[in-house]
């Protein structure tokens, strides 16, 4: 995770192991959660191996699993006990998926930082500047997270005021990554 600030602001910008792997899991079980911020697959896709046939239990716990890891953050990891994932008691199917895969989801989502630890970060603190010069003042205090996932497309979702997901391609294309951070960086500065 990496940390740029201003006088005024902070924003950090990194992966979450805890959302990869649940990515994951959700990939390798084929699951389709409908209550939950749609995110696209995983980037290189994962193989379905171990689809369950009636998902939608599992989908359901998974998507309540995803939300608090997407508003609790790296703490999340936590909850993750192998080898019996006694935290997802109340989740049996998912629990079992962990059970299952977890060992092949931690070695994907620690591959995957490996590959993150060799990229330079966006320039953020430009993004910041240009924002200030529209707006004709430096910005107010402010806070933000921006958490990179492996999947397909540009894209972000902004999912609290002061957190958003964004994609590995969407960081990679500059002028993209630009125009998505901007307004946001506008509504809160």
């Amino acid at each position: 995770m990496e940390f740029r600030d201003g006088p005024s602001w902070k924003v950090s910008f990194g992966d979450a192991q805890v959302l990869d792997i649940a990515l994951y899991i959700r990939d390798v079980a084929a699951l389709a959660p409908v209550n939950t911020t749609q995110i696209p697959r995983l980037v290189p896709r994962v193989e379905v191996t171990d689809a369950v046939t009636d998902g939608s239990i599992a989908a359901d716990q998974w998507g309540a699993w995803w939300d608090t890891a997407v508003s609790v953050g790296p703490a999340a990891l936590l909850d993750l006990q192998p080898p019996n994932f006694e935290g997802f008691g109340n989740a049996p199917e998912l629990q079992s998926l962990l059970r299952r895969h977890f060992d092949s989801a931690l070695r994907w989502a620690n591959e995957r930082a490996r590959v993150r630890d060799d990229e330079h970060g966006p320039p953020i603190g430009r993004i910041v500047r240009v924002v200030e010069a529209s707006i004709g003042r430096a910005a107010q205090p402010f806070m933000l997270r921006l958490t990179r996932l492996s999947v397909e497309g540009k894209q972000a979702w902004r999912v609290a005021d002061d957190h958003v997901l964004i994609t590995d391609e969407l960081v990679s294309d500059a002028d993209s990554f630009a125009d998505t951070l901007r307004p946001i960086i506008e509504s809160i500065a």
